[in-house]
Protein backbone atom coordinates (compact mmCIF):
# COMPACT_ATOMS: atom_id res chain seq x y z
CA UNK A 1 0.00 0.00 0.00
CA UNK A 2 2.73 2.17 0.75
CA UNK A 3 4.35 1.76 -2.23
CA UNK A 4 1.17 2.14 -4.54
CA UNK A 5 0.65 5.60 -2.49
CA UNK A 6 4.39 6.97 -3.39
CA UNK A 7 3.71 6.28 -7.01
CA UNK A 8 0.69 7.78 -7.31
CA UNK A 9 2.17 11.16 -5.41
CA UNK A 10 5.31 10.88 -7.69
CA UNK A 11 2.70 11.36 -10.41
CA UNK A 12 0.88 14.12 -9.01
CA UNK A 13 4.34 15.51 -8.46
CA UNK A 14 5.35 15.64 -12.07
CA UNK A 15 1.90 16.99 -12.72
CA UNK A 16 2.17 19.83 -10.34
CA UNK A 17 5.80 20.71 -11.64
CA UNK A 18 5.08 20.61 -15.61
CA UNK A 19 1.28 22.50 -14.99
CA UNK A 20 0.91 26.54 -16.10
CA UNK A 21 -1.57 27.04 -13.41
CA UNK A 22 -3.20 25.12 -10.64
CA UNK A 23 -6.73 26.16 -10.17
CA UNK A 24 -9.35 26.92 -7.72
CA UNK A 25 -11.95 25.29 -9.98
CA UNK A 26 -13.00 23.69 -13.00
CA UNK A 27 -15.94 25.54 -14.07
CA UNK A 28 -19.22 24.03 -15.34
CA UNK A 29 -18.31 21.30 -17.19
CA UNK A 30 -19.26 18.90 -20.16
CA UNK A 31 -21.29 15.86 -19.36
CA UNK A 32 -19.88 13.29 -18.38
CA UNK A 33 -16.94 14.79 -17.04
CA UNK A 34 -18.14 16.56 -14.34
CA UNK A 35 -17.97 15.84 -9.95
CA UNK A 36 -21.96 14.88 -9.68
CA UNK A 37 -23.69 12.23 -10.95
CA UNK A 38 -21.10 9.38 -10.05
CA UNK A 39 -18.46 12.09 -11.39
CA UNK A 40 -20.21 11.77 -14.57
CA UNK A 41 -22.38 15.40 -14.61
CA UNK A 42 -21.98 18.41 -15.12
CA UNK A 43 -20.86 19.96 -12.09
CA UNK A 44 -17.52 21.34 -11.53
CA UNK A 45 -14.80 19.98 -9.27
CA UNK A 46 -13.15 22.50 -6.57
CA UNK A 47 -10.22 22.51 -5.26
CA UNK A 48 -10.71 21.78 -1.83
CA UNK A 49 -11.46 17.98 -2.65
CA UNK A 50 -9.84 17.58 -5.75
CA UNK A 51 -6.03 19.05 -7.31
CA UNK A 52 -6.80 20.81 -10.42
CA UNK A 53 -4.25 21.47 -12.89
CA UNK A 54 -3.67 23.36 -16.49
CA UNK A 55 -1.26 21.64 -18.18
CA UNK A 56 0.32 22.40 -21.97
CA UNK A 57 -1.24 20.52 -24.48
CA UNK A 58 1.21 18.42 -27.10
CA UNK A 59 1.38 16.66 -30.16
CA UNK A 60 3.06 13.52 -28.85
CA UNK A 61 3.43 11.95 -25.71
CA UNK A 62 5.05 14.61 -22.95
CA UNK A 63 8.03 12.16 -22.83
CA UNK A 64 8.62 12.14 -26.25
CA UNK A 65 11.76 14.13 -26.88
CA UNK A 66 10.05 15.54 -30.30
CA UNK A 67 7.15 16.63 -28.69
CA UNK A 68 6.13 20.10 -29.58
CA UNK A 69 3.93 22.41 -27.61
CA UNK A 70 0.50 22.88 -29.46
CA UNK A 71 -0.30 26.75 -29.91
CA UNK A 72 -3.25 28.95 -30.97
CA UNK A 73 -3.76 30.20 -34.10
CA UNK A 74 -2.93 33.77 -32.65
CA UNK A 75 -1.60 36.20 -33.02
CA UNK A 76 0.26 34.85 -35.46
CA UNK A 77 -0.99 32.31 -38.46
CA UNK A 78 -0.14 28.35 -38.23
CA UNK A 79 3.51 27.93 -40.18
CA UNK A 80 4.11 31.34 -39.98
CA UNK A 81 7.78 31.95 -38.41
CA UNK A 82 6.54 33.65 -35.42
CA UNK A 83 3.99 30.48 -34.56
CA UNK A 84 5.96 29.16 -31.81
CA UNK A 85 5.41 32.03 -29.80
CA UNK A 86 1.72 32.14 -29.87
CA UNK A 87 -0.58 31.47 -26.92
CA UNK A 88 -0.19 27.88 -25.44
CA UNK A 89 -3.24 25.24 -26.32
CA UNK A 90 -3.73 23.87 -22.70
CA UNK A 91 -5.89 21.12 -21.32
CA UNK A 92 -6.73 20.35 -17.89
CA UNK A 93 -5.62 17.42 -15.29
CA UNK A 94 -8.22 17.04 -12.12
CA UNK A 95 -7.03 14.42 -9.33
CA UNK A 96 -10.26 13.21 -7.31
CA UNK A 97 -10.68 10.30 -5.04
CA UNK A 98 -14.02 8.42 -5.78
CA UNK A 99 -15.39 4.79 -4.48
CA UNK A 100 -11.70 4.53 -2.20
CA UNK A 101 -9.61 5.40 -5.59
CA UNK A 102 -7.67 7.96 -6.68
CA UNK A 103 -8.37 8.50 -10.46
CA UNK A 104 -6.72 11.19 -12.75
CA UNK A 105 -8.94 12.83 -15.23
CA UNK A 106 -8.02 14.81 -18.47
CA UNK A 107 -10.14 17.23 -19.75
CA UNK A 108 -9.22 18.84 -23.19
CA UNK A 109 -11.63 22.02 -24.87
CA UNK A 110 -12.94 21.94 -27.87
CA UNK A 111 -10.55 22.78 -30.59
CA UNK A 112 -10.67 23.74 -34.37
CA UNK A 113 -14.18 25.06 -34.05
CA UNK A 114 -14.05 28.75 -34.35
CA UNK A 115 -11.31 31.42 -34.99
CA UNK A 116 -10.86 31.63 -31.20
CA UNK A 117 -9.88 28.23 -30.60
CA UNK A 118 -7.97 27.21 -33.75
CA UNK A 119 -5.00 25.68 -32.95
CA UNK A 120 -1.60 24.19 -34.39
CA UNK A 121 0.40 21.42 -34.50
CA UNK A 122 -3.06 19.32 -34.10
CA UNK A 123 -4.65 16.86 -32.62
CA UNK A 124 -3.32 16.81 -29.46
CA UNK A 125 -1.62 13.59 -27.65
CA UNK A 126 -4.07 14.44 -24.98
CA UNK A 127 -7.57 13.12 -24.62
CA UNK A 128 -10.32 13.21 -22.86
CA UNK A 129 -11.16 11.16 -20.31
CA UNK A 130 -14.45 9.68 -17.53
CA UNK A 131 -15.22 6.87 -15.61
CA UNK A 132 -14.69 3.66 -17.26
CA UNK A 133 -17.92 2.23 -18.90
CA UNK A 134 -18.94 5.76 -20.69
CA UNK A 135 -19.25 5.65 -24.25
CA UNK A 136 -20.29 9.70 -24.75
CA UNK A 137 -18.65 11.00 -27.36
CA UNK A 138 -16.19 13.01 -25.15
CA UNK A 139 -15.11 10.15 -23.51
CA UNK A 140 -11.84 9.14 -25.96
CA UNK A 141 -10.30 7.32 -23.08
CA UNK A 142 -10.87 6.03 -19.05
CA UNK A 143 -9.50 8.34 -16.33
CA UNK A 144 -6.67 6.48 -15.05
CA UNK A 145 -6.67 4.70 -11.73
CA UNK A 146 -4.03 5.94 -9.85
CA UNK A 147 -4.32 3.70 -6.79
CA UNK A 148 -6.79 1.92 -4.59
CA UNK A 149 -7.51 2.27 -0.74
CA UNK A 150 -7.68 5.85 -0.51
CA UNK A 151 -9.90 7.47 2.50
CA UNK A 152 -9.20 10.46 1.15
CA UNK A 153 -6.95 13.62 -0.02
CA UNK A 154 -6.01 16.38 1.83
CA UNK A 155 -4.68 19.39 0.08
CA UNK A 156 -3.23 22.72 0.90
CA UNK A 157 -1.97 25.78 -1.22
CA UNK A 158 0.70 28.40 -1.34
CA UNK A 159 0.81 31.81 -3.25
CA UNK A 160 4.69 32.44 -4.34
CA UNK A 161 6.82 32.43 -1.12
CA UNK A 162 4.53 32.72 1.39
CA UNK A 163 4.38 29.64 3.91
CA UNK A 164 1.03 30.15 4.96
CA UNK A 165 -0.79 27.22 3.85
CA UNK A 166 -4.59 27.89 2.24
CA UNK A 167 -7.74 24.90 1.41
CA UNK A 168 -8.46 26.40 -1.69
CA UNK A 169 -6.36 27.21 -4.65
CA UNK A 170 -6.43 30.87 -6.06
CA UNK A 171 -5.89 30.38 -10.24
CA UNK A 172 -2.84 32.91 -11.44
CA UNK A 173 -0.76 32.83 -8.02
CA UNK A 174 -1.15 29.46 -6.17
CA UNK A 175 2.52 28.38 -7.01
CA UNK A 176 2.67 25.18 -4.99
CA UNK A 177 0.60 22.48 -2.97
CA UNK A 178 0.87 20.16 -0.36
CA UNK A 179 -1.14 17.08 -1.03
CA UNK A 180 -1.51 14.08 1.71
CA UNK A 181 -2.85 10.60 0.36
CA UNK A 182 -4.98 8.88 3.54
CA UNK A 183 -5.17 5.17 2.58
CA UNK A 184 -6.65 2.58 4.62
CA UNK A 185 -7.00 -1.36 4.11
CA UNK A 186 -8.49 -4.39 6.56
CA UNK A 187 -5.91 -7.02 6.61
CA UNK A 188 -6.50 -10.38 8.72
CA UNK A 189 -9.49 -8.59 10.37
CA UNK A 190 -7.25 -5.29 11.74
CA UNK A 191 -7.45 -1.73 10.03
CA UNK A 192 -4.30 -0.44 8.37
CA UNK A 193 -3.97 3.30 7.88
CA UNK A 194 -1.32 5.28 5.60
CA UNK A 195 -1.22 8.65 5.19
CA UNK A 196 2.15 10.07 2.38
CA UNK A 197 2.77 13.67 2.16
CA UNK A 198 4.16 15.52 -0.98
CA UNK A 199 4.79 19.09 -1.50
CA UNK A 200 5.34 20.01 -5.04
CA UNK A 201 6.16 23.32 -6.93
CA UNK A 202 5.24 24.50 -9.86
CA UNK A 203 8.28 25.18 -12.37
CA UNK A 204 6.05 26.90 -15.57
CA UNK A 205 4.29 30.31 -16.22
Amino acid sequence: MAYNTQDALNLIEQDVRLSSNIQATTGTLPSPQGSDSNVSGTAAFQSNSALILTLYATNLSPTDPNRLIITLNTPSACGSPNATANTPFTYTVVYFVYNNSLWRRVIVPDYNTNSSNTICNSPPWQKNSCQPGYSAARCSVADSKITENVSSITLSYYNGSSTTANSTATSGTTTATRVTINSSKTVAGQSISHSVVMRALRINN
